[in-house]
């Protein structure tokens, strides 16, 4: 599972269908991962401690989600 980093998808079903979805690395500050889900006006984050904790948050979420160009760095196994 490759998880772009830096770049903005759209989830395309499940909960949050439609919502915007980044991940920002900020593994130099907090030492994880901030995941940060918007749609217009609404907006929340969820972090995670570490690269194995933001697959895990993937895989349990089973999003489809379309991340356009995938360009820079990843996550990925």
């Amino acid at each position: 599972m490759e998880i772009p980093v830096g770049i903005t998808g759209r989830i395309l079903d499940g909960e949050y269908a439609g919502w915007n979805i980044e991940v920002m690395d900020d593994t130099e500050g907090t030492g994880g991962y901030y995941i940060f889900l918007t749609r217009g006006e609404q907006g929340y984050d969820d972090w995670v401690e570490d690269a194995d904790s933001l697959r895990g948050y993937f895989e349990e979420t089973n999003w489809r989600i379309n991340w356009g160009a995938v360009a820079g760095a990843s996550i990925d196994d």
